[in-house]
């Protein structure tokens, strides 16, 4: 359930810690953390606050994507770490600037375009996550980078799994169909599909606005 500023302001705790010091201090607590069960609980804590766009500035400043980000390496080779960092980033990417910090990183890309090839290894859940992510941050920019043609085997073959479940086989056909079949008109399509993040970042603003009132006059 999303969350107003004035709801927040109203569960503050006896002592005032606000929801941004809050935040700060999960970051804080799994920095110093040394046992793998305690990161992998205050990682799935901050990955669970990125559900709702209101704490998306918060998250930001304290800097959870780079903990996200640094789970999804899985420099430790903890597997359950890894799959809470793509949970966690495949929430905050929908903050744009999260998302553009992401579409530059070819690390990430690579990691999630090395999950996805290696499909057989992974769940359907953390599969349809990871797709899901690289969907969020592939740009005109970046698409050459990410739209390959081992890639594209990789999702057609998960499309045409008996084991693929229903989420993860519609997920790859949207990727299948916003980035490879029509090569002529993809950038155009991405940039469309960009542009269609930002008008509904703005659920105030005066573009959207215009749209509504587009869409009662026809």
């Amino acid at each position: 359930m999303f969350q107003t500023f004035t709801h927040i302001q109203r569960r503050r705790g006896r002592d005032g810690q606000s929801r941004q010091e809050y935040l700060q201090q999960l970051v804080d607590e799994y920095k110093k953390a040394d046992k793998p069960d305690t990161k992998r609980k205050l990682l799935a804590s901050l990955g669970n606050f990125a559900y709702d766009p209101i704490n998306y500035g918060w998250l930001y400043q304290v800097g959870a994507t780079d903990l996200f980000v640094d789970a999804l390496s899985n420099p430790g080779g903890d597997d359950e770490l890894q799959r809470i960092g793509v949970f966690g980033l495949c929430n905050n990417a929908l903050d744009r600037r999260v998302q553009q910090r992401l579409a530059n990183d070819e690390v990430v890309i690579g990691l999630c375009k090395q999950i996805i090839l290696a499909n057989t290894k992974y769940s359907s859940e953390f599969l349809l996550t990871t797709v899901c992510l690289l969907w969020h941050i592939c740009t005109p920019e970046n698409i050459n980078s990410i739209a390959t043609s081992d890639l594209k085997t990789a999702l057609e073959g998960l499309c045409s799994s008996e084991n693929a479940d229903v989420p993860l086989h519609n997920m790859c056909s949207i990727f299948l169909k916003d980035f490879f079949f029509d090569v002529s008109k993809t950038a155009a399509e991405v940039a469309l599909k960009d542009s269609a993040e930002e008008l509904s970042d703005e659920s105030n603003g005066p573009a959207k606005e215009q749209l509504a009132k587009r869409q009662r006059s026809s």
